[in-house]
């Protein structure tokens, strides 16, 4: 992109400021053999488009099968559960087609479409930080950064009818998506996120909470956003 130039943390001057970070839209696909979304009508350059992926019993490679034209995040995956994070900057021709991921048992994928003030032209992954196979685990991450910067927290649990974050530190700053593709008897997820303009700093951490404590995972990952 002429005019923009890369600061030290990824992020881009130029293009305007991105002082707010907007949920547009959300899509679930739950308890299929193979992980797919289809992308909501809608979707604009700039966008920034989180799938979150979870499912047991993993037939295609740990770690492979990133959805086409995104890039992983951040994974909680042990040889029962494979649950992930991957994020792509939107060209605006994205609606309406499908995308893929792993193949296992009861594979569930999700979609979230975020919007900026000003379209986002990059992303930097700051931190990351995952826990996989725990009862009602927990985890933290430290983003110590001055740019624009969107937090999340994933979790998934197997067998149970209900997932959500028992423990927000810090509270009242997060907007939770929870019970994400519940069965009752399959999969369930949840997923919470918190954007700050000026950057975000100091420690966070979630404890998941769900009604089967067996195999659960939990992660996060903060990103720097630049326009």
């Amino acid at each position: 992109m002429s005019g923009v130039m890369m600061n030290m943390l990824g992020g881009t001057f130029g293009g305007g400021s991105l002082d707010s970070l907007s949920f547009i839209s959300r899509t679930d696909s739950p308890d299929s053999s193979t992980a797919t979304v289809t992308m909501p009508s809608g979707i604009q350059s700039g966008d920034l488009l989180l799938i979150q992926e979870y499912g047991p019993d993993v037939t295609s490679v740990i770690g492979g099968n990133i959805p086409s034209g995104f890039t992983k995040i951040v994974d909680s995956e042990h040889a029962a559960v494979d649950h992930r994070v991957h994020y792509k900057i939107a060209t605006g021709s994205e609606s309406g087609s499908t995308v893929t991921g792993q193949t296992g048992s009861n594979e569930d994928m999700s979609l979230f479409v975020f919007r900026g003030s000003a379209a986002i032209a990059s992303v930097t992954v700051w931190s990351t930080n995952a826990t996989d196979n725990t009862n009602y685990p927990s985890v933290s991450i430290s983003p110590n950064t001055s740019d624009p910067t969107i937090v999340f927290f994933g979790a998934g649990s197997r067998q149970s009818s209900y997932c959500n974050f028992s423990s927000q530190s810090p509270s009242g700053i997060w907007t939770d998506y929870t019970d994400i593709n519940s069965a009752s008897s399959n999969e369930v997820e949840a997923f919470s996120w918190y954007f700050s303009a000026s950057g975000v700093s100091g420690t966070h951490t979630m404890q998941m909470n769900s009604s089967v404590a067996s195999r659960q995972t939990i992660l996060a990952a903060a990103l720097t956003l630049g326009t």
